[in-house]
């Protein structure tokens, strides 16, 4: 458990888990012994061979070569290897913004240049967990997503229900640290993203 005293991420050594501000859910998430659902999911596609994998064990399960998560006071780290393909994502808060940063490092230890294609995937919420529990269908319907292109910037918000209740919001954006290939890409419809008949374990 990640936090700054506003602000917390719980994540799991397989990488589900949630992120929270104060009372409000961000991210959808449900608490089961048994299963890690919900979360921030980072996807890894190799363009060539179109192998698929994740940063962390969840979602898609993929058994990796070689697989670690570390715990320490200010962030979490999972490291993996999947084949030539070494991962290692990082999750940290910020101790003074209402943030939380999701550092995935991508290194080749092969022969031959590879692209790799990252996808972040979460289910915005932004109501409590235990109201998304009772109507999830219902909850979905108030949210709005929209593009901000000159800051590359995903934004969703909650559309308030009466006068008195405020609007919040969940910015995602991206930095590329060396060469990036082509533009930065979205997709707010969880339909198109997932596809039908399948899950977030292997995504359309």
């Amino acid at each position: 458990l990640l936090s700054n005293g506003r602000y917390a991420v719980m994540i799991t050594a397989a990488g589900g888990g949630y992120s929270r501000r104060r009372e409000l859910g961000l991210t959808r998430w449900r608490e089961d012994a048994t299963r890690d659902v919900g979360g921030v999911f980072v996807y890894l596609r190799d363009r060539t061979s179109g192998r698929r994998w994740s940063a962390g064990h969840h979602p898609t399960c993929v058994e990796a070569d070689a697989y670690e998560a570390t715990f320490s006071e200010d962030r979490a780290r999972i490291s993996r290897r999947d084949g030539p393909v070494a991962t290692t994502m990082e999750v940290l808060v910020s101790p003074e913004d209402d943030a939380e940063i999701r550092r995935v490092s991508v290194a080749n230890r092969g022969s031959r240049m590879r692209e790799i294609e990252v996808t972040c995937y979460l289910e915005p919420l932004l109501t409590t967990f235990a109201a998304d529990a009772a109507h999830p269908a219902f909850s979905n319907l108030f949210i709005e997503t929209e593009w901000e292109a000159a800051a590359e910037t995903l934004l969703a918000s909650r559309r308030p229900r009466s006068p008195e209740e405020t609007r919040p919001w969940l910015a995602l954006t991206a930095a590329v640290e060396g060469e990036s290939v082509g533009p930065a890409e979205w997709e707010s419809d969880r339909g198109q993203f997932i596809g039908r008949g399948r899950s977030v374990r292997a995504p359309l």
